[in-house]
């Protein structure tokens, strides 16, 4: 049953607003962060980095003196990325920011500006298992062969 709490009382009584933010919508992407923790400063026109892509078939048990396969194994190819880019807008009010530089419990602008960093993360994850497409960087849909 819902409880009812006089008017009177709620013009007098300050309500609790907790000074943080809880994220609903968005629960991370393990590869994003795992780029992300790990980023190095762009260089040149497109990044290039050998890739193992297969495992060589050069090995075997023996006895004795053994029959070894001798072959070469050519299991490299090279990978390059080229650079995209992408923005998340932040629009405020000049009159809101205003009202909440008054007094704050969250600062507006802190919070909006994480708030598009946060969407713009979980962007980026989602284009990482992409295809590339608009102008998006290539994703795992679009580096992984399939054989076709």
């Amino acid at each position: 049953m819902a409880r009812t709490i006089d008017t009177e009382t709620t013009y007098i009584t300050q309500d609790k607003i907790v000074a943080t933010v809880v994220d609903g919508i968005l629960s991370g992407s393990m590869i994003t962060d795992f780029f992300m923790a790990n980023g190095r400063p762009w260089q040149g026109e497109s990044f290039k980095i050998p890739l193992k892509y297969q495992k060589s078939t050069a090995q075997g048990w023996y006895t004795g003196m053994g029959d070894f396969d001798t072959t070469q194994q050519k299991n490299l190819v090279q990978m390059s990325f080229t650079p995209s880019s992408m923005y998340g807008s932040v629009t405020l009010p000049y009159f809101e920011v205003s009202v909440n530089k008054s007094l704050p419990v969250i600062r507006q602008e802190a919070y909006a500006m994480k708030s598009a960093a946060d969407d713009l993360i979980d962007a980026i994850g989602d284009a990482f298992y992409g295809d590339g497409s608009s102008n998006a960087c290539d994703g795992l849909e679009k580096m992984v062969d399939d054989g076709r």
